[in-house]
């Protein structure tokens, strides 16, 4: 059951890595955040270009968009039990996930503790609740 919530996690982590930079790129492209930034300055400061800030608060969103249908397409039916099972796997997931790729590799758009962490507020916050909240959300369904 751990191998799936993680892999599950994952798989919807990844969706919504993806809905963020089709935004980011919404923003930059035809929003024009802070006018027509260059591919460069996306490509070596994108965490702090105004098209990738202005994603923040709908993060959150993409989280239960993507995170409640990935849990009723894996999860419907499970025991509340595993539901809590799943519902930690995907929180420490998604964080572990988060620190590893936001900070730990170095790559343009690194963030460093305090950026995501404290910064992000309160939208990482409402990421992780959100997510955590997921596979409970189906026994609604």
């Amino acid at each position: 059951m751990i191998r799936m919530s993680i892999l599950t996690c994952l798989i919807a982590y990844s969706i919504m890595m993806i809905l963020t930079m089709i935004h980011v790129i919404w923003n930059w492209k035809v929003l024009g955040y802070k006018g027509y930034i260059s591919l460069e300055d996306l490509l070596e400061n994108g965490a702090k270009v105004e098209a990738y800030v202005q994603t923040k608060r709908w993060q959150p969103v993409y989280n239960l968009i993507v995170f409640i249908p990935i849990a009723e397409l894996f999860f419907l039916g499970e025991p509340v039990e595993t539901l809590a099972i799943v519902s930690c796997t995907w929180l420490i997931t998604s964080v572990t996930t988060d620190m590893i790729t936001w900070i730990l590799i170095p790559h343009p758009w690194q963030m460093s503790w305090k950026e995501l962490f404290i910064d992000h507020q309160p939208w990482v916050s409402l990421c992780y609740l959100f997510t955590a909240c997921a596979p409970f959300v189906i026994i609604w369904l």
